[in-house]
């Protein structure tokens, strides 16, 4: 499968395997376009998708829906990483990182110079 960000503010989910130019899935509730989407490294289904009204939504495929809303960006998101051993979220903007336990909610802000 597949993750899209699109312009029109939804993250759109494919199966390659098929001809199919319909996504499986749709999800909405960002307010702007989306810049970036990563699936999580660690559980099956989870995916982030992070875009320019500064927010990082947290989806869960399976129960096909949104589980999570990360904010404190001040501007448009232009990169999401997932740690690939523990829970966290590392999110990018224009002036500044985010790292975000998601299971916890924690936030440490760091300036860039």
């Amino acid at each position: 499968m597949i993750a899209t960000g699109c312009e029109d503010k939804n993250v759109r989910v494919y199966y390659l395997a098929t001809s199919s130019d319909q996504p499986l899935k749709v999800f909405t509730g960002h307010l702007a376009k989306v810049f970036h989407v990563r699936w999580s490294p660690l559980r099956e289904g989870i995916l982030c998708s992070g875009s320019d009204d500064g927010t990082v939504r947290i989806w869960d495929y399976t129960q096909d829906a949104c589980i999570n809303v990360l904010s404190g960006h001040a501007a448009p998101v232009r990169g999401l990483m997932w740690n690939t051993e523990v829970p966290y979220l590392l999110i990018s903007g224009r002036s500044i990182f985010l790292s975000f336990p998601v299971n916890l909610f924690i936030v440490f802000c760091f300036d860039i110079l």
